[in-house]
């Protein structure tokens, strides 16, 4: 199908009035802006808690990583759920989808995907990104949706003069990258813009197959012999963002970004990704004053994902599935059309007075549409499977930051929601008859909060300790989700009767600075209230795949240390455990990360460096066999990377998985509605090399 045949999702006019109240309030609460005056650069970045990190991009521009999730592993903490050769979920303490809130430059935006093929992270490119702030735990009330973390990507900005930037690399199973952006930057105002284009086959996996060869559960999901060596995916983005104004007292920033994704491979699921293209506006405007308010922002943010995906590469869409041969009437016989848009907005201050207070309201509709066709006795069948659902949400915020004494710092934050949740397409009869609620709408309330605290403790260490609460929404495909079974596949149901996520939250860190040595060690522990996961429900002899709300603990310890060994060499180590436990079944929780260490040792001299780095993790024996989880041996593997960097330009050369090891990460992404029931293996041996000009 073509692009342009999908419908449209345009958000009606309830978000904005509740955006407007949100305004009223914010204007109250601060009073009135005085005129701008020059002071410091806007972004004036305060002392952060120790769960509250920045990734620098440039870091990781030598490598070949496919996307985010794969690039931030280097953070303690941080592991991901592999679906494919890209595409790769995010996941925070074992907190990943909607139990994250993900940003790009403030704005939120959701994939269109059911089976989340496209998280948030996957709409940008990796040359776009400046940096990744990674806030652990539900301590930011700026955000709706905090319940494990929050991840914002910020972009680049254009500098002062002429800049350009060319990126190109490639390597084993046919992987080539190129990218490249041109700015220019003027004392009131700069342009920037860029493009990239991504393209790989299928990787081979430790054991020599591809993972188009993988031993599905149902020989149905295999792919066809024809579609074995082919393309794992084809990626083009293009951005380009202007700033008018200055750093120094009131600066308007807008940014525009396509990208069009083709044949995604997504071994994991029933379906693969015909196509999957986005596109983002994003307006800011920045201001200081003078009086009561030191500085204010202004945002407004539209993006729209239309997604397709089917089984036309997948035994599935032949007449014979077990032997993929013979042809159906159409090129495949199960396809799913999705879109989602989202338009969003906030406007907050800063107050002068003791301390730094923070107040401020936000705003964001979602509209989200996905028809699955599937063939049924010889015909082709729609189900709303996503029935046209819209969530408005208006939050309030407040927070005040304040020195009380000499290195101790205390951080009080407050936040509510109110949201209207509502399927337009009514499947209220599917829900009825697997036991859960029949009704089409939900309103919710939600009360958040924080109180953090730093202090020195003697002249080398710090403590930290933060106690938080955070709540976040059932999705749409939680809540809502429509897709009856058949003869050939079980069905998922939505339960409307799903109630917020809660999670209250306590963390306690102690960090070190001295010397050659510095580390830090960090212990949480979370109380869950209708934590959601899949389960199974019956109706007489049909049984389908649907979520409950469950009382649960999560609780681990994070650790990391970095050695200068000499002048050049650098040793860094991290240790991550997390735990979770159902209360409500004495079950242990699913979809938990296994102990997991890695160790990088760097020899650089400024011009030529060395990197070797070993990455393991235990077996993982905590499971709920229930929803189909097993258990998964324990793997370790060495990378190496090379590089040399001079006047304007970086080379680099690198091996992941040096001996070639067969491993699985054990997240599996279960949960998903067309979920094959197979993990996807990690890449065997592969060879890469970087080449980066800058001018």
């Amino acid at each position: 199908m073509k692009r342009s045949t999908l419908r449209s999702a345009v958000p009606g006019t309830s978000g904005p009035r509740l955006f407007a109240a949100g305004l009223v309030w914010l204007t109250i609460s601060a009073g009135a802006v005085a005129a701008p005056e020059v002071l410091d650069p806007i972004e004036v970045r305060a002392a952060r808690p120790p769960m509250d990190e920045s990734f620098d991009a440039e870091l990781v521009r030598d490598e070949l990583g496919c996307d985010l999730a794969e690039d931030l592993g280097r953070m303690s903490g941080i592991t991901k759920i592999r679906k494919g050769g890209i595409a790769s979920d995010i996941v925070i303490r074992g907190f990943y989808r909607d139990n994250l809130a993900v940003l790009i430059d403030g704005t939120r935006i959701q994939g269109a995907c059911p089976n989340r093929m496209d998280p948030p992270a996957f709409h940008l490119d990796s040359t776009e990104v400046e940096r990744v702030d990674v806030q652990r735990g539900p301590f930011d009330v700026r955000q709706a949706g905090c319940l494990g973390g929050v991840l914002e990507v910020r972009t680049r900005d254009a500098k002062q003069g002429f800049h350009g930037e060319m990126n190109l690399g490639g390597g084993s199973f046919d992987r080539f990258d190129g990218s490249g952006f041109l700015s220019y930057g003027a004392p009131r105002r700069s342009f920037l813009g860029g493009a990239s284009v991504k393209r790989s086959d299928a990787y081979r996996m430790g054991d020599g197959r591809r993972f188009t060869e993988l031993d599905f559960p149902k020989p149905a999901n295999r792919y066809r012999p024809q579609d074995r060596d082919g393309l794992a995916y084809d990626m083009r983005t293009g951005w380009a963002k202007a700033t008018f104004g200055s750093d120094r007292d009131r600066r308007f920033d807008l940014s525009y970004t396509r990208q069009e994704a083709d044949d995604v491979l997504y071994p994991y699921l029933f379906m693969d990704a015909v196509f999957d293209d986005s596109d983002q506006v994003n307006g800011t405007y920045r201001w200081r004053g003078k009086g009561r308010v030191e500085q204010g922002l202004a945002q407004w943010y539209w993006n729209r994902v239309e997604h397709e995906m089917d089984d036309r590469k997948r035994a599935s869409s032949t007449a014979n599935p077990v032997t993929a041969v013979g042809a159906l009437p159409r090129v495949y016989s199960m396809r799913t059309l999705a879109t989602s848009e989202v338009t969003g907005g906030r406007a907050e201050a800063t107050l002068r007075g003791a301390g730094s207070m923070l107040v401020g309201t936000d705003f964001y509709s979602r509209q989200w549409n996905a028809v699955t066709t599937r063939l049924q006795m010889g015909r082709y069948l729609d189900a709303s499977s996503v029935p046209d659902v819209r969530v408005d949400n208006l939050g309030f915020y407040a927070q005040q930051r304040r020195s009380v004494g000499k290195g101790r710092r205390l951080v009080c934050g407050v936040r509510v929601d109110l949201a209207d949740s509502r399927a337009r397409t009514d499947c209220a009869s599917l829900y009825r008859r697997f036991g859960t609620e029949a009704r089409t709408e939900a309103l919710d309330t939600t009360f958040t909060g924080n109180v953090q605290y730093q202090f020195p403790v003697g002249e080398k260490f710090e403590a930290f300790v933060g106690v938080g609460h955070g709540a976040r929404l059932p999705d749409a495909q939680e809540r809502f989700f429509a897709l009856p079974s058949t003869p050939m596949s079980r069905g998922t149901v939505g339960n409307p009767a799903l109630k917020p996520v809660e999670n209250s939250e306590l963390d306690a860190s102690l960090t070190y600075t001295g010397g050659r040595f510095s580390g830090r060690a960090t212990v949480f522990y979370s109380e869950l209230g209708e934590y959601i996961i899949p389960t199974a429900v019956r109706a007489g002899n049909d049984s389908v795949k649907t979520y409950r709300g469950v009382d649960a603990r999560q609780y681990g310890v994070e650790a990391t240390g970095r050695l200068n060994v000499t002048r050049k060499m650098t040793l860094t180590n991290n240790l991550t455990y997390t735990r979770g436990q159902n209360d409500t079944e004495s079950l242990e929780l699913p979809e938990m990360p296994p102990l997991r260490f890695d160790s990088r040792l760097r020899w650089d001299d400024g011009r030529s460096f060395v990197e070797l780095e070993e990455v393991a993790t235990a077996r993982q024996n905590l499971i709920d066999a229930r929803i189909g989880e097993t258990p998964t041996p324990g793997w370790a593997i060495t990378n190496l990377k090379v590089g040399r960097r001079g006047s304007g330009y970086k080379a680099a050369i690198g091996v992941i998985n040096l001996l070639d090891h067969f491993y699985v990460e054990h997240l599996s992404n279960l949960r998903d509605p067309f979920a094959v029931g197979v993990k996807v293996p990690e890449p065997g041996r592969t060879v890469y090399a970087t080449y980066q000009r800058t001018f």
